[in-house]
Parts: C-alpha cells; sequence; structure tokens
C-alpha cells in the first residue's frame, strides 16, 4: 500500500469514528458528480473533524451513511431541544435528505481542483439558497401541492 493509499485509509477511519481524528485536516477525493458544479468529480477536499453544532447552512459537510462518506451541501439546520436535524443536497441532485446531527462527521473547509492552480471555497451561499429552492419546489410537488390542470370546456 502507497503512502498516499495509508492517508486516504486512515482519513476514511478517522472520519467513520474507527480511530481518533487527527488536529489537521484530511484529504479525501469526491468520488461522485454529486456536488457540481460547485466541486467536480475527483477535487480533493480539505476535510476537518466537525460535529453538526460546528456546521451551519450552505457548509459542504461530511455525512456517514452506511460506513460511507457522503459530501452534501447544508440547506436548513432544525433544533428543537436537545434534537436536531439537517437538511442535506448534493448541488447536483433532484432532492434532499433530512439527517440526525449525529450522523455529520466532518466540514469541508477547502479543496483543490486538479489541472487548476488554485484551490476553491466549497462554502457558497448562493448555492446553497438555490438548493433549498429546488429542495422546497419538488417537496411542494411530491406533496400534491401542484395546482390541478383546469378542465377544457
Amino acid at each position: 500500500m502507497s503512502n498516499e493509499q495509508e492517508k486516504r485509509l486512515d482519513a476514511w477511519l478517522a472520519l467513520t469514528g474507527q480511530i481518533a481524528a487527527p488536529a489537521e485536516p484530511v484529504q479525501l477525493p469526491l468520488l461522485t458528480g454529486s456536488m457540481v458544479p460547485a466541486i467536480p468529480v475527483g477535487a480533493t477536499l480539505h476535510i476537518v473533524s466537525a460535529t453538526a453544532a460546528e456546521c451551519r447552512a450552505g457548509d459542504v459537510a461530511i455525512f456517514v451513511e452506511d460506513e460511507r462518506l457522503l459530501a452534501h451541501r447544508i440547506l436548513l439546520v432544525l433544533r428543537a431541544g436537545p434534537w436536531q436535524w439537517l437538511l442535506e443536497k448534493g448541488d447536483a441532485n433532484a432532492v434532499g435528505k433530512w439527517r440526525r446531527a449525529n450522523t455529520v462527521r466532518g466540514r469541508v473547509i477547502g479543496l483543490e481542483i486538479a489541472d487548476e492552480p488554485t484551490s476553491g471555497d466549497p462554502a457558497n451561499p448562493a448555492l446553497a439558497s438555490q438548493g433549498l429552492r429546488q429542495h422546497l419546489k419538488q417537496l411542494i410537488k411530491t406533496l400534491g401541492g401542484q395546482r390541478p390542470a383546469k378542465p377544457k370546456v
């Protein structure tokens, strides 16, 4: 196993809670297109270990689901007493998903895009706002909120 592969494995183990999280950011590649156009496939994400309390709407957070790590944007945070839920969605996905706060493992603080000399910033309030609008439109459509077509006379 190469040194780079060992670093990626250690990052995955830390973010899934199987070993202690390092103090410095870990780096992992984005393997899917769910965050396009803000983050292209293959970009290297710089991730700090974080809890849901340390994240806010607009952040790209790392969630764990069945030992897989997902990088999606937080659209909305709902807090009610001791409970906290986050509405997350990949920028390229049609709909989002509500997740419990305990599924947050990290927050993306930067990224590197191959063949580009500068690093990008994953926090883009415009994309978060657009994502929330898209999600709400889809939710209304799913719940039957569309007006029925007027009958032709």
